[in-house]
C-alpha cells in the first residue's frame, strides 16, 4: 500500500489529525521502519526525528504550572431532576 511513496511522504503522514490518519500513520511508521531495517538510512533518521518530535510534546505537556490548591469551601447541594417522557 505505502510501499511506493518516498520516505519524506511516509513522515509527513506520521503526523495525524484524525483517527483515520492514524491509522495510516501506523502503516507509514511500519514501511519507515522496515525501511530503516534494511539499510535505508534515510528512514533510520526520519523516525529518529519523530521520536524527538514526540519526547518534545511530551516535555511540553510535563512543564505546565504549578497546580494550585483551592481553599476547602462549604459542601455545595447537588439537586438532580429525572424527566420521563410518556
Amino acid at each position: 500500500m505505502l510501499e511506493d511513496n518516498s520516505n519524506y511522504d511516509l513522515f509527513q503522514r506520521l503526523h495525524p489529525h484524525c483517527f483515520s490518519e492514524a491509522m495510516v500513520a501506523h502503516y507509514a511508521k511500519e514501511e519507515l521502519e522496515r525501511r530503516a531495517d534494511n539499510g535505508d538510512g534515510e528512514a533510520k533518521m526520519l523516525l529518529a526525528i519523530r521520536e524527538s518530535e514526540l519526547r518534545e510534546e511530551d516535555n511540553s505537556i510535563k512543564r505546565r504550572g504549578p497546580i494550585q490548591q483551592f481553599k476547602h469551601s462549604a459542601p455545595t447541594l447537588k439537586v438532580i431532576f429525572r424527566m420521563r417522557l410518556s
